[in-house]
């Protein structure tokens, strides 16, 4: 791939013309040879920026006048084929001044194909050792937001080639922003030149989020530089509100077998505990954990390491896969008891919630998994793992914790999952009443909107699940696609496509007509 990508870039450098022929060109009153010249020296975007610059030295005005009007689009994002509301908007960011900044952002932003433009624009400032890192940041904010709110937008964001500085400033950004997408956006983002980012990231006026800071470690260490990764952590140490951080660091220390990193904060103690349980200083982690007001289930968890404590049992029938945290933690502290202790498996952070959980299940404690998963803001799947196991009663006792909170933001997936799960048992009147009160509140986010109309459709009519749908009356159809894709029973692009076919036919005809047609149309193929 990257031998492609070279050759390719060649191929771009090469099709440029020379600086005479350009010139000459440029210069010339031939209009045809001037406006094909000038669209392939567009073409070749930023890699004819050394080109332009020089041809904007020219003494001949009309060659300087050709080359600077290139020059300034490249710099700006645009392509010879970008709409003129486009070119518009981005001349009224590079315009203006730094108080008037935002709010042209922010307009170019709002434009369908502003996205990549607006990169472009903040590549530049992020480069410019002239503009303060607070105007960087708070500009990068209101680009990120933008982005997760329009789905459309994300391809975009994850393929533009940006400086090691604009994407260190917009993972500070990300780092704080609620959405699933987020942290996979900050790994894309430090997923090269990752030491220049994080620099850049940690000048952030604001702290970054914790995540950030575990996202461009684990970066690092998948390339192998483990200092720097030690570097990033230990920089997350100081403001962690939990001991995550320095059980990363104890454990990556000890398996490199690189130098305990200096550190004197608030963590110290931690820190020590877990590097005794690296090493296996069972006395040192004995004598570490019995300090006072150290967290009980860390003391806990060390006293069940050192084996002060009963581990959960692999004898009879229980079967424990072999790579798992818990069978390593077997091999590693000693022969269990006859037993399982329910209580030291649920407290050991040692292994991962879902890994715990699919552990739980093995051991054929459904309640406890439920248990587990609801404590880590993961009842829906508790939820529908009581559920599947037969224990309805439990299910909806505890959905209702959700369902009897007004300002529970998971109700509406929880209506969703009760219905999904009623009507996979056969009871369509009980999925029809939960899906109905979904119907009521409608749906906020686009990414369940498809999904919820398939089911939604196995109860109601097309008509009644309109209301779900607000977006079939949005302007732009990359914002209306959402809605069209959950309401007709084809592959998406086919069902956008003919949706958006017979709606240019005649805009003004209602969403269900356009429906209609659309449904009598390709039946009668």
């Amino acid at each position: 791939m990257k031998i492609l990508i070279f050759l390719l870039t060649i191929a771009n450098a090469l099709a440029l013309p020379s600086f005479e022929e350009a010139c000459e060109v440029l210069g010339s009153r031939e209009t045809n040879r001037r406006e094909v010249l000038t669209n392939e020296i567009w073409s070749a975007g930023r890699e004819a920026i050394p080109l332009l610059q020089k041809l904007a030295e020219e003494e001949n005005p009309e060659v300087f006048r050709r080359a600077l009007f290139v020059l300034q689009r490249i710099r700006m994002g645009l392509e010879p084929d970008s709409p003129a509301e486009l070119l518009k908007l981005a001349e009224a960011v590079n315009l203006a001044t730094p108080e008037f900044r935002a709010s042209r952002l922010a307009e170019l932003l709002d434009y369908s194909q502003g996205i990549k433009v607006a990169l472009v624009f903040l590549d530049g400032w992020a480069a410019d050792p002239q503009m303060p890192p607070e105007q960087v940041f708070k500009l990068s904010e209101l680009v990120t937001k933008v982005v997760l709110e329009r789905r459309s937008s994300w391809k975009i964001f994850l393929s533009t080639d940006l400086s090691s500085r604009c994407r260190g400033a917009l993972i500070a950004a990300l780092s704080w922003q609620d959405h699933p997408i987020k942290l996979q956006m900050i790994t894309n983002l430090a997923s090269k030149q990752t030491k220049e980012v994080y620099e850049m990231a940690i000048t952030c006026p604001d702290r970054i989020a914790s995540e950030a800071y575990l996202a461009m470690a684990r970066i690092a260490t998948v390339h192998g530089d483990i200092p720097l990764a030690l570097q990033i952590l230990a920089s997350g140490l100081q403001q962690d509100s939990s001991h995550n951080f320095a059980r990363a660091i104890a454990f990556l220390e000890a398996g490199s077998g690189l130098p305990a990193i200096k550190y004197n904060g608030n963590w110290i103690h931690e820190l020590n505990l877990f590097r005794a349980r690296a090493h296996k200083d069972f006395k040192g982690v004995l004598r570490l954990a019995s300090k006072p007001d150290l967290d009980p289930i860390l003391a806990y968890e060390s006293n069940l390491v050192s084996g002060s404590l009963t581990l959960p049992s692999t004898e009879g029938s229980v079967e424990i896969p072999a790579g798992s945290a818990l069978a390593s933690l077997h091999q590693s502290f000693g022969k269990p008891p006859g037993e399982p202790d329910i209580e030291a498996l649920t407290s050991s952070v040692l292994i991962d919630w879902s890994e715990l959980a699919r552990t739980l299940m093995n051991l054929a404690c459904p309640s406890e998994a439920a248990e587990k998963l609801s404590s880590e803001n993961q009842v829906i799947t508790a939820t529908s793992l009581l559920w599947r196991t037969n224990h309805r009663d439990k299910a909806l006792s505890l959905s209702r914790e959700v369902l009897n909170d007004p300002a529970n933001s998971l109700q509406t997936r929880m209506r969703l999952t009760l219905a999904s799960l009623y009507f996979q048992s056969g009871d369509r009147k009980k999925a029809r009443e939960f899906f109905k009160e979904v119907i009521r509140i409608g749906i906020q986010q686009d990414t369940r909107l498809q999904s919820a109309l398939k089911l939604g459709l196995n109860f109601f009519s097309r008509e009644e699940l309109l209301q779900l749908v607000p977006g079939l009356t949005e302007k732009q159809a990359y914002q209306r696609a959402p809605s069209i894709v959950g309401l007709l029973p084809y592959q998406s692009k086919v069902s956008t496509y003919w949706y958006e076919f017979f709606r240019e036919k005649d805009p003004s005809q209602s969403p269900l007509a356009i429906f209609k047609s659309v449904q009598y149309f390709l039946a009668n193929q």
